[in-house]
């Protein structure tokens, strides 16, 4: 099993800062059929960043293992660079923990009894 964690997306701008540019987003587990909601944002300063926290587990013999995180983006201003031309970049973080259970990893403090 791999237990998924965090998600940290950072989208920059190869432009300079105030220029209206926006961009619609979505990270979603691509096996569930309907999409109700998206993250929207803007590039008018250069950065945008978000971060998701999924916190469930995934067994690695699933034949969906790439379907489970899917970044979808569409960026508003196709009109702003020439083709070929690449608007902005995408950095991506995944933290996740590999582990023999399907139940999710939460951390509790706990307090220690010697005896």
């Amino acid at each position: 099993m791999v237990h998924i964690g965090a998600v940290k997306i950072l989208i920059t701008s190869q432009f300079q800062e105030g220029i209206n540019s926006p961009i619609k987003m979505a990270l979603i587990d691509d096996r569930i059929k309907h999409r109700q909601d998206c993250i929207l944002g803007n590039l008018a300063y250069q950065k945008f960043m978000f971060s998701f926290y999924p916190k469930f587990a995934l067994d690695l013999k699933s034949t969906k293992l790439n379907k489970v995180l899917s970044f979808i983006h569409h960026f508003e201003r196709s009109d702003l660079m020439n083709p070929g031309d690449k608007p902005f970049t995408i950095t991506y973080l995944i933290g996740y923990a590999l582990t023999n259970s399907h139940h999710s990893i939460d951390y509790i403090k706990r307090r220690i009894h010697r005896t």
